[in-house]
């Protein structure tokens, strides 16, 4: 086998802490457990790390389901354009929660032992995930005075 085939043994994006650590680094000592979580326009992504090990203890995937509101984020600003923001919101929070929920329960730990969260995706899929109107954004920077 041709070793560049070969991606198991690389290491992926957001695999283990390290890389957080470079920017974000722990207190010396941290213990519980941590969750990276990727809302993806398609799938939505949760693993779950030991802080004091730095290992991941599980991963969920799963479909995004916003995918209701339609495949692209074209079809997503339009369904918030018709109102449909908080249903999106909610759709995000009630999936994460759940998927949190099952990666505790499958290392048999409670919600409360997990220390740290951390949610990316793209500019939209956070806006959505936080309740902000990314339509805001297009309108921002059509008049040239963009948000930051």
């Amino acid at each position: 086998m041709d070793p560049k085939q070969d991606k198991s043994s690389q290491p992926r994006a957001g695999e283990g802490l390290h890389g957080i650590q470079r920017f974000w680094p722990l207190d010396d000592g941290a213990w519980g457990y941590g969750i990276v979580a990727d809302i993806g326009t398609a799938e939505l992504t949760c693993r779950l790390y030991s802080i004091e090990t730095d290992e991941m203890l599980g991963e969920i995937i799963r479909p995004n389901p916003q995918i209701s509101f339609g495949k692209s984020i074209a079809e997503r600003l339009a369904a918030i354009q018709d109102g449909a923001l908080e249903e999106m919101r909610g759709q995000i929070e009630e999936e994460l929660v759940s998927m949190f929920s099952e990666l505790a329960q499958a290392v048999d730990i409670s919600l409360s032992q997990i220390e740290t969260i951390i949610v990316c995706g793209n500019t939209v899929m956070e806006c959505i995930a936080g309740g902000t109107d990314p339509c805001v954004l297009a309108e921002s920077f059509e008049e040239g005075k963009g948000l930051f």
